[in-house]
């Protein structure tokens, strides 16, 4: 989170007040949607490994990667 609240030049605690105040949720919960549609969308294709898909996500490793799925 820290890496989108600097990219909006806000600190990562304005960052989770001001998404849970503005939309009711908080911003760990809508970051982890878009990785969640974004999973969603790379397991579409087949032909793509678990490990090449936790690899573009940026996972630690596929076996986080297959825990977080």
């Amino acid at each position: 989170m820290a890496e989108h609240a600097e990219q909006l030049s806000v600190t990562p605690t304005h960052l989770a007040r001001a998404s849970r105040t503005t939309t009711g949720v908080t911003a760990a919960d809508h970051l982890t949607a878009r990785l969640l549609h974004q999973t969603e969308t790379a397991l579409v294709d087949p032909k793509t490994s678990a490990k090449d898909i936790a690899t573009q996500l940026k996972f630690g490793s596929a076996a986080y990667f297959a825990r977080f799925v």
